[in-house]
């Protein structure tokens, strides 16, 4: 091994040049006075938080507050490898749990980072409870299923960007130095541009709506906490929801794309024939079709109007149907041929309704011009112009003798005029806003009329006077049809529910004493069918959706404006701190937001708590007593595979009906002590041999050691 000359190695490090002790105190003080190097690091750090911040609070509105701050470059970058790829915005689940469709009792891992967080923000705290099942369903009325209501958390945004924006203007106001407020502006600017892609709306309802499904939401494996919704025909369908459809399929941008098209399928409304042997559908792409009832089959397709057709009419000897369009047109066609016979053009604008007088001979129509126009069938001329509402027409009816027709208007009003002269006999004012629904009761002696306001009035047509006003529909009524003996009423309104109501039913009496009470709900159909055909449908490109592609692009030129961005913060050569507060605050607003608990209606799914099954018993009481509360629902049952994949004992078998025999709940409560006794004795040995060995044994087991003279 050589030796080390010490000496001279001690000369060595002596003649090195020394680090002058000022410098290093000098660049500290140089980074603390102007850190717009850090700045520029910052930048780049962080943009999982932006992700998840953009995912909070994207789909309220097309401003969307999520403050500029560090992390906004990362993002931006990290995001175009997403969008190229799998094309998504949303983050992947968080909160991992399992949905569970009670109907069909089928499980599936959810792939929703909207569904994760609806769990874990309705957790309940529990603390000796064995199980606690939530039950949900959906809200009735506005807002509908999809759309977000601000919270908070959005105005909290809204005020950290003003409060950025005052922060950044301070030194422009002190120093006249403009750049701190520039990049400030610049990045909030992109920030919100980044907010206002439609891929975000599109991303988070990426399933149907109207659902009718039962669902449960759970994080399995033992989780004591069940969130269950019911649909009712007005929510988001989560099950669908839950599959984590991409961008990259053309069914998400249906409802939210910009690039899009009205779908041909789409039937705005449908109409029996008087004998009930065809249906009248008329679609948004101007085409009217007639369809055999019996088979199904299309008998004619009837194409001539420019635009959406709007109403549709058979005549009384099912001969002639009629269809008023947006086009400003009426046409009557041969239902034999398809031929188009007439085409009544007088209205300038798009008529909303259409109905034929009981002969066959008259047709009336209905305009968004304010005006009601009486036409011969045969020859299509205009016989009677019937004068003007205040408003758009939305219905039109005729009386059943043919002497007087009925205009509902969006000005709150039912004109009845004279078909002979034209001239008003009534007008009818007490709703609010817009009617939308008129019918006259088959003896002519009651018209009744549906509105916006959810409410169907029932007039006397021959005074005028209000002889009964039926509430319980929210929101607008959009039909409204007489029993045959006059009897009854129904009513169909955008709230999902079509109700039937007695109309003569004495007010006085209770119900149930002597019959219905007057206007009661006789029946009511609250789970509308879902699953409608889209109205519109996204255009492509390269097979993929347009919509898409147009994200793709815009981000491509936000990275590249961070990127100028970052260059000009580490630019900068005075007043970086005040960009650094104005970071910090966006970030702490970042941070904030992301982790945020939040109500489901701020995520688009309006929910009412309807009912709450917890005990701290065992957990197969608590699915027994969920079963026992919505026995259609299923709830329970789907639930006991999700608690007890190893299977059930014979009494618990025999109580859910799987063995071919159910009991009731007390009969379960005899066979459970006796399949506990049973198990106790196979435990112990002691099971078939006789009562005083059993006996023994048991006493043994509780410690109490057992004699000749206790066995008597």
């Amino acid at each position: 091994m050589p030796r080390i000359n010490l000496k001279r190695a001690i000369s060595t490090i002596a003649r090195a040049p020394q680090r002058d002790p000022t410098l290093t105190a000098s660049e500290f003080a140089k980074q603390w006075h102007n850190p717009a190097e850090v700045i520029a690091v910052l930048l780049i750090i962080g943009g999982d938080i932006i992700q998840t911040a953009l995912a909070q609070l994207t789909a309220s509105s097309v401003f969307v507050p999520v403050a500029f701050s560090f992390g906004w470059v990362a993002y931006a970058f990290s995001t175009i490898a997403n969008i190229v790829g799998e094309g998504r915005l949303m983050p992947a689940p968080d909160y991992p749990c399992r949905v569970i469709n009670t109907g069909s009792g089928y499980p599936r891992e959810n792939q929703s980072w909207v569904i994760g967080r609806l769990l874990r923000d309705g957790e309940r705290i529990l603390n000796e409870e064995a199980l606690c099942i939530e039950v949900y369903q959906a809200k009735n009325g506005h807002p509908p299923a999809g759309v977000l209501v601000r919270g908070w958390s959005w105005w909290f945004g809204v005020v950290t960007i003003a409060i950025q924006l005052g922060v950044a203007a301070i030194p422009f106001g002190l120093y006249y130095d403009w750049g701190v407020f520039m990049i400030t502006v610049a990045g909030t600017g992109l920030a919100l541009v980044t907010g206002a892609l439609p891929q975000w709306k599109a991303e988070k309802n990426a399933c149907r709506k109207g659902s009718r499904k039962t669902i449960a939401i759970t994080r399995g494996n033992g989780a004591r906490h069940v969130m269950v919704i019911i649909g009712r025909g007005r929510g988001l369908d989560l099950e669908d929801l839950s599959g984590g459809e991409g961008p990259r399929m053309p069914r998400m941008w249906e409802n939210y794309g910009l690039f899009t098209k009205p779908n041909s399928t789409q039937a705005a409304l449908v109409v029996f024939s008087p004998d009930g042997r065809l249906v009248a559908s008329a679609s948004e792409n101007g085409t009217v079709k007639l369809w055999e009832a019996a088979t199904g089959a299309v008998q004619q397709t009837l194409e001539g109007h420019l635009l959406n057709v709007g109403a549709v009419a058979f005549s009384p000897d099912d001969k002639l149907v009629a269809s008023a369009s947006g086009d400003r047109t009426v046409k009557l066609w041969d239902v034999a041929t398809g031929a188009a016979l007439q085409t009544l053009e007088g209205h300038s604008d798009s008529i909303n309704a259409i109905a034929f007088s009981p002969d066959g001979n008259l047709v009336v129509s209905g305009s968004d011009d304010r005006t009601v126009k009486l036409w011969d069938a045969a020859t299509g001329v205009e016989l009677q112009p019937l004068g003007d509402h205040s408003g758009g027409v939305n219905a039109v009816a005729f009386s059943p003798d043919g002497n007087r027709v009925a205009s509902g208007s969006g000005d709150g009003t039912v004109k009845l005029w004279d078909a002979a002269t034209g001239a008003v006999q009534k007008t009818l004012g007490g709703h609010s806003p817009s009617i939308r629904a008129i019918a006259f009761s088959p003896d002519g002696k009651l018209v009744a009329s549906g509105s916006g306001d959810g409410t169907v009035k029932l007039w006397d047509a021959a005074t005028g006077a209000v002889q009964k006003t039926l509430g319980g529909h929210s929101p607008s009524i959009r039909a409204i049809a007489f029993s045959p003996d006059g009897k009854l009423v129904a009513s169909a309104s955008d709230d999902g529910t079509v109700r039937l109501r007695d109309l003569e039913a004495p007010v006085h009496e209770a119900p149930g004493a002597n019959g219905h009470q007057a206007g009661e709900i006789l029946a009511e159909d609250s789970e509308p069918e879902a699953d409608l055909p889209p109205k519109r449908k996204a255009l492509l490109l390269f097979n993929e959706p347009r919509d898409l592609w147009l994200t793709r692009v815009v981000l491509v030129i936000l990275a590249i404006c961070w990127t100028a961005l970052l260059i000009a913060a580490a630019a900068l050569d005075e007043n970086a701190w005040f960009l650094l507060l104005v970071g910090a605050i966006g970030m702490f607003q970042n941070v904030v937001v992301a982790g945020v608990r939040r109500n489901p209606s701020k995520r688009g799914i309006h929910l009412q708590k309807i009912h709450v099954e917890k005990g701290s018993r065992k957990v197969m009481d608590v699915l027994m007593d969920i079963e026992e509360a919505f026995p259609k629902k299923k709830i329970g049952r789907a639930l006991v595979g999700e608690f007890f994949p190893g299977g059930l004992s014979k009494a618990e078998k025999k109580w859910w009906g799987w063995d071919n025999e159910k009991v009731d709940k007390s009969d379960y409560e005899k066979l459970r002590k006796s399949d506990d006794n049973n198990e106790k004795m196979k435990k112990l040995g002691l099971r078939g041999k006789p009562w005083r060995e059993r006996w023994k044994g048991e006493q043994m087991e509780g410690g109490h050691k057992c004699t000749t003279a206790c066995l008597g």
